[in-house]
């Protein structure tokens, strides 16, 4: 069993199986697990349609994803292939005309939410540096439920020109920064078609990453702490994007 290509979690294989079946090879259910009625439903859907289930020892899997909270059932993921830059902005354009950019976001968990939220929110795709990023582990598929599976990902090598192709395609670049010359988020007007831009939790946006914004946006804040991380700031500015074009 290839371990970096499962996803586990009762929740997650459950809403995979029911939004990306394809993506999974196989499933690995431990025999003295309790599973709830509506994963038990999930997995039987998936058999019914020729997939394969394999009951366990609850020893097994443990064995193979040592101390994380698997809940006695992964599934085996079929190989996903990155997208094209050029193939996502051209499918953007033609669908809700948002992309999400992430600007060297190294921590899993983090990652996870964002795609998660991206997904939620209805993004067209997510891209990712290449180098001094995290990458698509188990970890990150579970803390995305899945998403990570949905979303469209693309890894570009060199930020700064990839960011300048999607100027010439025709987006807008909005990135999100705690400056002076930030706009409050809710009075930015979110016209055609936008990438939106995250910093990494420590540093945010590097300097030249900044500088190919055409717009930079703040949550506002009435609290005393600094900011909100990357995965709760992306919820917020994704909310306000996508409530913004549906008005």
């Amino acid at each position: 069993m290839p371990s970096e290509q499962v996803l586990y979690g009762r929740k997650p294989v459950a809403s995979l199986i029911a939004h990306r079946v394809e993506r999974i090879c196989e499933i690995y259910c431990a025999d003295s697990a309790k599973l709830e009625p509506l994963v038990q439903d999930a997995i039987g859907r998936f058999a019914v349609t020729g997939g394969l289930v394999h009951k366990v020892p609850m020893a097994e899997i443990e064995s193979f994803l040592p101390q994380l909270n698997h809940q006695g059932l992964l599934a085996v993921l079929n190989p996903r292939s990155p997208v094209d830059l050029d193939r996502l902005l051209q499918a953007s354009l033609s669908s809700r005309e948002v992309i999400l950019v992430l600007d060297q976001v190294s921590d899993p968990h983090n990652l996870g939410s964002i795609l998660r939220a991206a997904e939620v929110f209805g993004v067209d795709g997510v891209v990712l540096t290449s180098a001094n990023s995290a990458s698509v582990t188990p970890v990150v598929r579970k803390a995305s439920s899945g998403a990570s599976e949905i979303v469209d990902i693309c890894y570009v090598k060199n930020l700064s020109r990839a960011l300048e192709q999607m100027k010439s395609a025709g987006f807008w670049l909005v990135g999100t920064a705690l400056d002076e010359v930030s706009v409050d988020i809710r009075e930015h007007a979110f016209d055609g078609p936008l990438a939106v831009v995250l910093g990494s939790e420590g540093k945010g946006l590097r300097k030249l990453t900044k500088a190919k914004c055409d717009f930079l946006v703040k949550i506002p804040q009435l609290g005393h702490l600094e900011s909100l991380n990357v995965g709760q700031a992306a919820a917020v500015v994704l909310y306000e994007v996508i409530r913004a074009k549906v008005n």
